[in-house]
């Protein structure tokens, strides 16, 4: 017969079989070693989410390998008013290295448990990750109904991962450098790009479909105005860590390129619109994206010198929020 545990005096709280009733007493600690319960630790978080990123990162890299035509073949086929110019599209480096880092970094304490990741992400990550396997392969199918059905799908779960990063704090009521680039940027920008993406493919429908001049027109310069209207409302919240700045900025970065692609349009493009149409999307496109980057500086310019002032109109709309100026909220345009 084995001999019962032994036991030993311990005052600290944090050892392994502790039962702390208060800070002051003295506890008693069984040599036998249990796991502790870490709250927030759950296998989503260092296996599902892992599972769901190198099954999203092998599939869009290696589906042509499928017999498929590749995304650039099918862009040239598809070509909108609104298609951007080859070199937007790299900022798909910098989504799939940043979310590679947040992956990482999501599978380790003290990121595992932090309210950013379990209470904002969840499973929404893995939810935009399949949908983006389905539309890699839907697109390449040139099944373009089904391709926006499963773009609206990465988007909804993007969007309220955003939502939710936008609303909850960190626990210390502040959002550091490391914790914004870490646990927020990456699906700032994501989400900023499929909005983007989303409305591109709501025009390759339109030209799947070889709708009218006017149809792909109409449908082209709207998208232009979505476009605009996204990046005023993310960078107007009266609530200032509310502000998503990154989604501006991505919007510009698209809309500009949608004008250097029509600075130099390719023949189906000239075959289909007009040269007036073509000189006015161009011109309008640059004017969207200086316009995004001038209000960002402009609201950036207020939050700097005017935070005061700022800050007590969100006091008096919604009361103070967790992680304003103040509090010392981080944001990308912060210094």
């Amino acid at each position: 017969m084995s001999a019962p545990p032994t036991s030993k005096s311990t005052t600290d709280p944090l050892a392994p079989g502790v039962r702390s009733h208060d800070k002051a007493t003295t506890t008693t600690v069984s040599t036998e070693t249990t796991v502790p319960d870490v709250p927030g630790v759950k296998i989503h978080n260092y296996l599902i989410n892992v599972l769901a990123y190198v099954c999203n990162f092998l599939v869009v890299f290696l589906y042509t390998k499928t017999g498929l035509p590749d995304n650039g073949t099918l862009s040239n086929k598809y070509q909108t008013l609104v298609t951007p110019a080859p070199y937007a599209f790299a900022i798909w480096g910098i989504i799939f290295s940043a979310e590679l880092v947040w992956t990482v970094a999501q599978c380790f304490e003290p990121y595992r448990s932090h309210p950013l990741v379990v209470k904002a992400v969840g499973y929404q990550f893995v939810f935009a990750s399949i949908a983006q396997c389905a539309w890699t392969f839907a697109f390449g199918l040139e099944k373009l109904g089904l391709s926006l059905v499963c773009m609206v799908c990465i988007l909804i779960p993007l969007l309220t991962i955003v939502s939710k990063i936008s609303a909850i704090p960190s626990p210390s009521t502040t959002t550091t450098k490391l914790e914004y680039w870490l646990l927020k940027f990456p699906f700032e920008i994501h989400a900023s790009w499929i909005m983007a993406a989303t409305l591109i493919n709501v025009n390759v429908i339109a030209v799947g479909s070889e709708a009218s001049e006017a149809i792909q027109t109409t449908i082209g310069w709207l998208s232009l105005v979505v476009l605009f209207g996204v990046g005023i409302v993310a960078v107007i919240q009266k609530q200032h860590y509310r502000r998503v700045w990154v989604v501006p900025c991505v919007l510009a970065w698209a809309s500009y390129a949608i004008s250097k692609e029509l600075s130099a349009p390719r023949d189906k493009i000239i075959e289909t619109f007009s040269l007036a149409t073509i000189v006015r999307t161009a011109f309008v496109s640059k004017i969207v994206a200086f316009l995004l980057i001038l209000l960002v500086l402009v609201e950036l310019t207020r939050s700097k010198f005017f935070s005061s002032e700022i800050e007590s109109e969100s006091d008096v709309v919604e009361g103070p929020g967790p992680g304003s100026d103040g509090n010392g909220e981080y944001s990308s345009l912060n210094n």
